[in-house]
């Protein structure tokens, strides 16, 4: 067996980051439990460029502070699906005549067939040749061992392609626009401009110097109305006791919202407690280390647990969520159906 190379996390970050990832794990001991490095034939099914979909971009940072910008896509394992260590069901490769026969016998739609037949592959924009069409070409998908991905792959290309069809995939997904709903119109001035709401009007406070903390909302397709109102309170109430601007990126989530996130590689679960109004996601862009202590500090002040750490796979961010002592019910005119007139015709993918 080849001689490991790299001996840290910071050390097989960077191998992975070369495309090293042979040397950067060779023998059976992982950082994180003992697991042999695996490298998987898949296909990339998703986006189809042809749909007019670019894939997402993922940054993440390493133990050592560098950052690395991914592209995200969705990928199928070629023969290796249905096996154990991989958790999933069976499904027939998407993009194939199979796949669409597939979900109408089963009564699924291709959105939830999708995330459920793929998983996140990572490839770096660097050392990547970006301007390919990456659509049915078939990658090395190697797991993340570093835990630093959590179950994303690392991927690097090949010049194979596989022949699949985006006729047999859904269509380009939709983004909600949740400007004009109560709580979110707040942070919107007439002319739809986005703007902060200072946190002592919204909770009674002295409006001075040392109560001049705000919150805003990172787009329009952020849900602020809809989370539970204890939690919209604390949000405020964390914003004036820390006298930050916080930018919160995302709020209550539909499932429609979870399948449009997954199918950008967001790996985002069905069970999470943004689907039910009880969690939150800050921005950590342009905090030092003294503000995110400060913010932890008074999250747990007012009982808000964080039960990730601010990396946890989806690029870093906080995530705070009630306890559960603290939850109640889902809020009135929040139910898919409730909200489906908000969601409009997307023509790219996030950025």
């Amino acid at each position: 067996m080849p001689e490991r190379k790299y001996n840290t996390l910071s050390q097989i970050f960077y191998a992975l980051k070369k495309g090293d990832g042979t040397s950067a794990i060779t023998d059976s001991q992982s950082y994180y439990g003992q697991k042999e490095e695996k490298v998987r034939k898949a296909v990339v099914v998703w986006p189809p460029a042809n749909k007019g979909i670019k894939p997402t971009k993922t940054t993440i940072t390493d133990p050592a502070g560098e950052t690395t910008t991914f592209l995200t896509y969705r990928i199928y394992f070629l023969g290796g699906l249905e096996s154990s260590d991989m958790n999933m069901t069976y499904f027939p490769i998407p993009g194939t005549p199979e796949f669409e026969k597939y979900i109408s016998e089963n009564e699924i739609s291709a959105e939830l067939a999708l995330t459920y037949s793929t998983k996140v592959g990572l490839l770096n924009s660097k050392t990547s040749d970006a301007s390919k069409d990456a659509f049915g070409m078939v990658v090395d998908a190697r797991e993340d061992q570093s835990g630093v991905h959590g179950e994303h792959f690392i991927i690097t290309q090949t010049e194979q392609k596989y022949q699949i069809s985006s006729n047999y995939l859904p269509t380009a997904p939709k983004i909600p626009d949740f400007s004009e709903l109560r709580m979110n119109s707040l942070f919107y001035d007439k002319s739809g401009k986005s703007r902060p709401v200072r946190a002592s009007t919204m909770i009674g406070g002295a409006q001075d110097e040392l109560n001049g903390g705000s919150v805003r909302l990172a787009s329009k397709r952020v849900n602020f109305d809809c989370l539970d109102q204890t939690l919209q309170q604390k949000i405020f109430q964390l914003a004036q006791n820390t006298n930050r601007d916080l930018v919160v990126t995302s709020a209550f989530r539909t499932d429609q919202d979870v399948e449009r996130l997954n199918r950008h590689g967001a790996g985002t679960s069905a069970n999470s407690t943004h689907n039910s109004g009880w969690g939150v996601d800050f921005s950590v862009r342009n905090l030092n280390d003294g503000d995110i202590n400060a913010i932890k500090e008074a999250a747990f002040e007012l009982n808000l647990s964080m039960p990730a750490p601010i990396d946890h796979g989806t690029g870093p961010h906080f995530h705070f969520q009630l306890r559960s002592g603290d939850r109640g019910p889902l809020q009135q005119g929040c139910s898919r159906s409730e909200l489906d007139s908000f969601y409009e015709d997307e023509s790219q993918g996030e950025s």
